[in-house]
């Protein structure tokens, strides 16, 4: 009998699944052999994060590749951005990473590159998802014979960054920064990345492989001692990111942790002032900020539906200068490559930092100060059209954007409620000029949704 979807999570980032239980080997093998099938006698290139499923996982799905007829590089421990920037300099025909991204680490997932250099436009992951539930799942105990060659992804990855930022500035400024990988691939590149910049770096959580859950803790709290450390060390800057390092969290010196929206913004900023006019993409969760620099600089903004690939496919559509989605701190940069990059963007704030001599607070003190609030409500996918009904016929009249759930604009605030692409949950965030006002807002549609719901 076909595979239930429903047992995992399809969406426009890939497929997620709590591991062993949702997304197991078979179903990992069989979803490669969908994906290389349509690819046959290619070349991919496989890696994933460090959790403790990802192992049997990658080997689940280079086996899979190779029953159709793909030939496999074995990228290991390797951050996403690092996995796909290696896939265009190889000139591959596509490619897998194991990771669930920021989820906890019980969790994994895959990620489909394709021959672009991208993650799979929402049309072509549709394909495999179609592809896939007409197969039938083969469980077998024979171990899988598995032909692959090994290349070091992360290495050209930092490389590659090197050349792109302006190094000479960076390791003359002599920044004092600390990074946690949060258990994940991001020590493969950013603690090496920004000792190679000259910094002197104090890395945290900087290990090859999560052997245990045990110092795993979500990125609000990893940010919270983070925060601590920067000021009790006296750093310049402390960056973070998720398993498989495509964001970036940053933190002040003076142990502010900068919202990601405002990460980003520092780097929009910085590419707008060298490149004047254009166009900026970001998602549709993303802050004002990005309003306010891009009329700074003579540039207009556009946004997406929420997920990297939407915007991509924006970017590319509208060649635009830069992009990303603030509600991650992910910065897509296409002159680099078309894909949020958590190494990369760590090495742009160092080298704004070094370039302008000013700390990171004193540089994010030029751009307007919004808020944001953001909660959740468990929901089912099918429950959805429901809160969407309400929230309309409750705003009937009131500017709408419907292009990702329901976004109510106010003057210089907005809430947006949308379904999340990645867990079975409905997001509600606010935005606004002040603490109070935005988590009224939030509290007040937080309320209107789980009355929809129970109706």
């Amino acid at each position: 009998m076909a595979y239930n979807t429903q047992k995992i999570i399809f969406s426009i980032s890939g497929v997620r699944g709590v591991a062993g239980k949702t997304l197991t080997k078979e179903v990992a093998k069989s979803l490669a052999e969908a994906f290389g099938a349509q690819v046959v006698g290619g070349s991919l290139i496989v890696g994933g994060d460090t959790r403790p499923s990802t192992g049997e996982i990658q080997s689940a799905v280079c086996a899979g590749l190779n029953s159709v007829g793909c030939s496999v590089i074995d990228a290991g421990v390797a951050p996403t951005p690092s996995i796909i920037y290696a896939l265009r300099h190889l000139k591959l025909d596509g490619g897998i990473v194991v990771s669930a991204s920021h989820n906890p680490p019980e969790w994994n997932g895959l990620k489909f590159i394709s021959k672009r250099g991208t993650i799979l436009f929402e049309d072509e992951l549709n394909k495999l998802k179609k592809s896939f539930t007409r197969k039938r799942l083969r469980k077998t105990d024979k171990p899988a014979v598995i032909q692959l060659t090994r290349f070091d992804a992360a290495k050209l990855h930092l490389e590659a960054i090197l050349s792109f930022v302006d190094s000479e500035t960076i390791r003359k400024a002599g920044l004092n920064v600390a990074i946690d990988a949060c258990l994940g691939a991001g020590a493969a590149v950013t603690p090496h990345l920004l000792q190679r910049l000259g910094c002197r770096v104090l890395a945290l959580n900087c290990i090859d492989s999560m052997t245990t859950q045990s110092g795993w803790m979500p990125i609000d709290k990893s940010a919270e001692k983070l925060s601590h450390l920067v000021v009790e060390a006296g750093l310049d800057a402390g960056f973070l990111h998720d398993f498989d390092a495509d964001r970036l969290i940053c933190v002040t010196e003076n142990g502010e942790v900068v919202r990601e929206d405002y990460s980003l913004a520092l780097i929009v900023d910085d590419v707008l002032k060298r490149r004047s006019g254009g166009v900026v993409v970001t998602n549709i969760a993303s802050s004002l900020v990005f309003d306010h620099i891009a009329e700074k600089h003579g540039a207009k903004v556009v946004r997406t539906r929420v997920g990297e690939i939407n915007v991509v496919r924006r970017m590319m559509d509208l060649k635009a200068t830069v992009g990303g989605e603030g509600s991650c701190g992910g910065i897509i940069i296409p002159e680099f490559q078309y894909t949020r990059d958590g190494p990369l963007a760590s090495a742009k704030i160092v080298e704004i930092m070094s370039r302008s001599g000013r700390k990171i607070s004193e540089i994010l003190e030029e751009f307007p100060k919004y808020f944001l609030c953001k909660t959740e409500v468990p929901c089912s996918v099918d429950k959805y059209a429901s809160v969407t009904r309400r929230l309309e016929e409750m705003f009937r009249g009131v500017k709408l954007d419907l292009i990702d759930g329901v976004k109510i604009h106010g003057r210089n605030e907005w809430v947006l409620v949308r379904p999340s692409n990645t867990e079975p949950l409905i997001r509600v965030m606010a935005e606004a000029e002040s603490q109070s006002r935005a988590q009224e807002l939030c509290c007040s549609h937080e309320k209107t949704v789980r009355e929809a719901l129970s109706q």
